[in-house]
């Protein structure tokens, strides 16, 4: 049953009830002599009557010991009484929110507003603990914060008498939670007890809920006294290895193990927020720091652009010579790179080249061995990020490397400034440092952000304090050491402010566009929205003597430029809906057209709609069926033939043509090697031509195969036309019909082979093998898929006549 508002309690008069809790009710109030606005807190004294006037007494003459207590970070106790039996304490008025609705509502506090309000409630304990008091129940909902930040500790003194309902422990007052290991084993409360309590309301609000708190009172006391504490960090990804430290510190069973005082915990906390860094570091420091930051880079050898993929990627895309088929290999050997890439060249993004690109090679064909190389790298550098333990930083920094290579393409080739391509990749490596730091030193990450905000230092700056070496120097350092394109590195370099006119050579245009797109992407990623028209006006405006680019452009250009990025990166199924980029993004058009004043630059804004899915195919053909094997094989196969009769119906080149037949047969059988030979009658030799799979490139030069009578089953093929399974190469009835010179070679134990016959006369040979005997077991809707390929490639020689 609700009791009815007092009208008055002793001299002061209430106006309402401010808060409710087990102890009691606060009230505001005026206090009628000295009209002023006061908190009252009455309390519900429990236990038997007898001895119920002493124990009032006690509270009474022991809370207003702590009246004493005139901190700024103290709730002032003004008074205490009794009214009707009811004792009551008169507080300072404090206008605030309790730390735990705080908590309550946001989850957990960002990581240097909970330091900085545990600094203040240790000050408070600091100034107590001297005075010879103690708090004993520090906890969240025991702590003020007002509208400026400032932490208000209150009721000092007064937790010892309302104990704890943990069974067996009746001499325990306080709650449980926040009871520190000494005690609750000697029932002794010392100022060690406040400080262990404090630091337990830090672990909370960087994590959002308290380091014990179990179903019980005993169970929670029990984790307390024997249970390790997990690092704040395994909840909070913002907090770093420092912090964790100081706070597993502060929560150590031992009170000796501690920081010893709240006043050194309150300096360990301090120094943390502003830490003592040396700005200047040598060259010799740099370079030292570099070579150790390779170290450590080769032995977490993990990185995309580290992995054997990107480096064959890289390899391949070196020489003109053999680019498609081995770009075309080393990408089919990563089969969900394969089949996000063929997603996405499928995709609404690339639909300026009409039809189904079906195969790799075909991909390479139509779009050039440096887009292809481009969107491997993206593919790879995105797919991998996003599965790191600490995604939501890597994921974020992925998505605005993509977001920079994308809008530098669309710059160059709005404004013609070098390669699109070039661009492309300029501006993806621009960051490199940046990413690199963020996928490799997360902790130096953290204190370099933490770093930027204390000192009002900008990035570079902060990163050489903490790295030894700053962001651009470290990405510039990494990028000689792989080899990369000197025009990369050279645009990793920034350019300083005011010199954007200068750069008239084409490698310095290439910097200054891949500047121009980061930093304009880093303005839409994070600027304040009501900020964001002017900085990309300023922005822009400062690089247009190369970009010749006025703010309405940038605008327009980045707006096709999200919708490309979170298209494609819809089409490939990356994981997004806890990416607050990318939530930013897709809110981009709106939030800019909301503030742009009224008529301005409303013609462009408003056609920045970022539907989801508007312009995305909604299923890919490389999204196999599920079930058996062979529907999955047989749908492949059935692609590559719809492939090839799609282009042998216009022009096309032969060569083009046999490699997206090898591609078919050999991402769809799951084939060892495949390759086509052909015949050389004056030699009587089959001569490879080209091919997919390991040891092919010994096979491409020099080397042939014998077509005598003796050799037996490659004559059979080329001069009788006939299709030859072989299952096992070492069969007592086949052994000897396998040349030499083929065993010398291969070593595949089962192999097809299908002769190429034009006008009746036997051309080359398609060969497929794998390893292991009695592996090739084709069923027949397979086998003739297989077939109607090699009767395209006749097809295809012949238009080629």
């Amino acid at each position: 049953m609700e009791h009815p508002l007092p009208k008055q309690i002793g001299r002061f008069k209430v106006h309402k009830i401010l808060g409710k809790g087990v102890q009691g009710t606060v009230y505001l109030a005026e206090d009628t002599h000295l009209k002023r606005l006061v908190a009252i807190k009455t309390l519900q004294i429990s236990g038997p009557a007898e001895g119920r006037a002493s124990r009032v007494r006690s509270l009474l003459d022991e809370a207003l010991i702590s009246g004493k207590l005139q901190h700024p970070n103290v709730v002032t106790l003004y008074d205490a009484g009794e009214e009707g039996n009811t004792p009551f304490l008169v507080f300072e008025y404090v206008k605030g929110t309790p730390l735990s609705n705080l908590i309550l509502q946001e989850g957990r506090l960002d990581r240097e507003q909970a330091v900085k309000i545990t600094i203040q409630v240790l000050d408070a304990l600091q100034f107590a603990h001297q005075n010879q008091v103690v708090h004993r129940d520090i906890k969240p909902s025991n702590i003020l914060v007002t509208e400026n930040g400032t932490a208000r500790v209150m009721d000092f003194g007064i937790a010892q008498h309302f104990s704890t309902a943990a069974a067996g422990n009746e001499k325990l007052f306080g709650t449980p939670s926040y009871m520190a290991p000494e005690y609750i084993e000697q029932k002794i409360f010392r100022p060690s007890a406040d400080v262990f309590a404090a630091s337990m309301v830090l672990y909370e609000m960087l994590t959002g809920s308290p380091a014990a708190c179990c179903e019980t009172a005993t169970q929670t006391l029990h984790k307390i006294l024997n249970a390790e504490f997990t690092p704040p960090s395994d909840n909070n990804a913002d907090v770093d290895q420092k912090l964790d430290q100081i706070v597993l510190k502060a929560l150590s069973k031992r009170p000796e193990a501690r920081h010893g005082s709240a006043e050194k915990l309150a300096d360990a906390l301090r120094g943390y927020l502003d830490p003592e860094v040396d700005l200047h570091q040598s060259s010799e420091t740099r370079q030292a720091v570099l070579e150790f930051l390779m170290r450590r880079m080769r032995t977490k050898s993990d990185f995309p652009m580290m992995s054997s993929t990107m480096s064959a990627v890289n390899k391949a895309t070196s020489s003109d010579g053999t680019a498609v088929t081995e770009l075309a290999e080393v990408i089919m050997k990563d089969f969900a790179l394969t089949n996000k890439l063929l997603k996405l060249v499928n995709s609404s993004s690339y639909s300026q080249y009409g039809g189904r690109i079906r195969t790799v090679s075909r991909a390479i064909i139509v779009l050039g061995v440096q887009a292809l190389r481009n969107i491997a790298s993206s593919l790879a550098l995105y797919g991998h990020l996003q599965n790191k333990t600490i995604a939501s930083h890597l994921k974020d920094q992925a998505i605005a490397s993509y977001f920079s290579s994308l809008f530098a393409r669309e710059i160059s080739q709005r404004s013609g400034i070098g390669d699109p391509e070039e661009a492309y990749l300029c501006a993806m490596f621009h960051n490199l440092g940046k990413l690199l730091a963020t996928f490799y030193f997360h902790e130096e990450m953290l204190e370099i952000k933490h770093l930027m905000r204390q000192k009002n230092l900008d990035e570079e700056t902060a990163s050489a304090a903490i790295l030894g070496i700053s962001y651009e120097e470290l990405g510039v350092g990494v990028a000689r050491s792989w080899n990369l394109p000197g025009k990369i590195i050279n645009s990793m370099t920034r350019i300083e402010r005011g010199k954007s006119k200068q750069a008239l050579l084409q490698e310095d245009k290439l910097r200054v566009l891949a500047e121009f797109a980061c930093e304009t992407c880093n303005i839409i990623c994070t600027a304040p929205p009501d900020k964001q028209l002017a900085m990309l006006a300023e922005t822009t405006n400062r690089y247009a003597p190369v970009t010749d680019l006025s703010p309405q452009d940038t605008i327009g250009l980045a707006g096709e430029t999200i919708k490309r990025l979170l298209g494609e990166i819809a089409v490939l199924g990356f994981e997004t809906q806890r990416s607050e980029l990318c939530d930013r993004l897709r809110n981009w058009g709106e939030s800019l057209t909301t503030q742009a004043p009224a008529g301005e630059l409303s013609d462009v804004t408003q056609q920045i709609v970022f539907a989801a899915g508007d312009s995305l195919i909604t299923r890919s053909p490389y999204d196999y069926p599920a079930g058996n094997e062979t529907a999955k094989q047989q749908a492949a196969l059935s692609m590559g033939v719809q492939e090839l009769a799609n282009i042998l119906t216009g022009e096309f080149e032969l060569n083009d043509a046999l490699r997206i037949i090898l591609e078919t047969l050999y991402r769809s059988i799951g084939f060892t090697r495949v390759m086509i030979a052909f015949h050389e009658p004056a030699k009587n030799t089959l001569k490879c031509r080209f091919g997919f799979g390991p040891v092919i490139d010994p096979m491409l030069g020099p080397f042939s195969i014998p077509v005598e009578k003796q050799q037996g089953v490659f004559y059979a093929a080329v001069t009788k036309g006939v299709d030859i399974l072989i299952k096992d190469v070492n069969a007592d009835s086949i052994r000897n019909f396998i040349p030499q010179d083929y065993r010398r070679f291969f070593p595949a134990e089962t192999f097809i082979l299908l002769p190429v016959v034009v006008n009746k006369k036997t051309v080359g040979v398609l060969y497929c093998d794998k390893d292991e005997a009695n592996s090739i077991d084709l069923p027949p809707e397979c086998l003739s898929l297989v077939k109607a390929l090699r009767n395209q490639a006749v097809l295809a020689i012949k238009l080629k006549g």
